[in-house]
C-alpha cells in the first residue's frame, strides 16, 4: 500500500495533458502510482484569484495543480521515462 512514509512526487502541474501522458507512461511501465489534484480556486480562493485565471485564458474555477506520486524505489526509474518519452 502506498503511504505518505513510502512514496515521492514524480510530476506537478497544471496541464491536464501532461499529466495524462505521464499517467499513461507509468502504466505501460508498470510502475503503480497514485494522484492528487488539487483545486487553485476553490471556496476560499480569493475573488480576484479566480478572474486572473479567466483573465489569463483559463477557464475561471477550472485552475487544478496535479500531482502524481510513485513508490521511493520507482522514482529514479519514473523521472527519466518522464524526461526521456515526449509523446506516447
Amino acid at each position: 500500500m502506498m503511504t505518505v512514509f513510502n512514496r515521492s512526487s514524480c510530476y506537478v502541474g497544471f496541464d491536464l495533458e501532461e499529466f495524462s501522458r505521464v499517467r499513461e507512461l507509468l502504466s505501460r511501465n508498470g510502475i503503480p502510482y497514485k494522484c492528487k489534484m488539487r483545486s487553485e480556486s476553490g471556496p476560499y480562493a480569493p475573488q480576484g484569484a479566480v478572474q486572473g485565471n479567466a483573465e489569463l485564458g483559463g477557464a475561471a474555477g477550472l485552475m487544478v495543480e496535479y500531482e502524481i506520486f510513485v513508490y521511493k524505489q520507482d522514482l529514479a526509474k519514473a523521472q527519466h521515462l518522464i524526461k526521456t518519452s515526449h509523446s506516447f
